[in-house]
């Protein structure tokens, strides 16, 4: 009886010959398997998606020159009241603002875009920071401007927990433009596409390396199945002789050979 199982484990036949005694190939009496072969391949491709986050675009900042001192002399205050740093020497403090910017999970990339314009003389420099799991500070990405640049800075988040934080700093007195900062996050989404490739044996015969007695074919010099390799000899099976004295004939008696 025939069974799926059965009918699975059947040997597939790729090439047959049949040889005379002294090892020509007999005509019409071997086999070669020229049929197409389709065998399916699954792979796994991945894409690249940019997935937008909400609510984490800082509009209309401000600049740097627009913040005011207090009264405290080593202290710079943002317009809005929030202390932002402190300095010693007031005459050439590091001006700083930031922006608390979204949650992005651990181990996942994002990028950050901005335009910052500086028409002082001392450099700008925008980083991303993020407190860490043990609230240790990670300086993901970071940039130096002098004059005007577009920002992209790519990194990966370190927590699940702590936000994004956007820090522009400066030393001594500078003016910068800051235009709208946008977050994105980027997800590698898994998709799953199945490929046909197509094998197409046109003389299998060929691939099959022994012939007669065992011995390896040699068909690119006479032929399929008309010449065999005995290693320092070639044996032509159409005449049934060597191509070549045998070597041990000059030291060695012919009735041993």
């Amino acid at each position: 009886m025939t069974t799926p199982w059965n009918a699975a484990q059947e040997a597939t036949i790729k090439a047959a010959y049949d040889y005379y005694p002294f090892g020509m190939l007999m005509p019409e009496r071997y086999y070669e398997d020229v049929e197409k072969h389709c065998s399916p391949v699954t792979r796994s491709q991945y894409a690249t998606n940019w997935v937008n986050e909400d609510d984490i675009i800082m509009a209309d900042p401000g600049t740097l020159s627009s913040l005011t001192i207090s009264e405290d002399a080593n202290a710079v205050i943002a317009e809005d009241g929030s202390l932002l740093v402190s300095a010693e020497n007031p005459n050439n403090r590091t001006t700083e603002i930031s922006k608390v910017m979204d949650i992005i999970p651990a181990n996942k990339q994002f990028s950050l875009k901005t335009h910052i314009k500086n028409s002082g003389q001392n450099p700008i420099f925008i980083s991303v920071v993020q407190l860490g799991e043990q609230n240790q500070l990670n300086t993901l990405a970071s940039r130096m401007v002098t004059v005007e640049a577009d920002i992209d800075l790519i990194s990966t988040s370190k927590s699940n927990t702590n936000p994004l934080k956007v820090i522009i700093s400066t030393q001594g007195n500078t003016h910068v433009n800051v235009n709208d900062i946008h977050l994105t996050r980027r997800d590698v989404l898994e998709s799953v596409v199945t490929d046909y490739i197509y094998s197409v044996d046109e003389d299998f015969g060929d691939d099959y390396r022994f012939g007669f007695n065992g011995q390896e074919k040699d068909n690119e010099i006479k032929g399929t199945g008309n010449s065999l390799a005995f290693e320092a000899r070639i044996y032509d099976n159409r005449l049934g002789r060597w191509l070549s004295l045998d070597p041990l004939q000059k030291s060695t008696l012919n009735y041993l050979l």
